[in-house]
């Protein structure tokens, strides 16, 4: 996606629905890592220990809904 930064994109995306972060980590981490692969052709889906969260590494960082994450805990 040209000239759009993946944080800007997440925090604009979160800012649209009150609903949409809850909707992202509790149930739909997934289809949102499909989404960002929509964009970023280049970004690896990683799941924590627990197989309960997925984040999305792009470039050497990690993110979720909420923005970037700490990616301790997830392969």
């Amino acid at each position: 996606m040209a000239n759009v930064d993946i944080l800007t994109l997440i925090t604009e995306l979160r800012g649209t629905e009150k609903y949409i972060q809850a909707i992202f980590m509790y149930g739909g981490c997934y289809r949102f890592h499909l989404f960002l692969k929509k964009l970023f052709p280049d970004a690896v889906p990683y799941i924590n220990t627990d197989k309960t969260h997925v984040i999305t590494e792009y470039k050497g960082k990690f993110y979720d809904i909420t923005g970037e994450v700490d990616p301790e805990g997830f392969s």
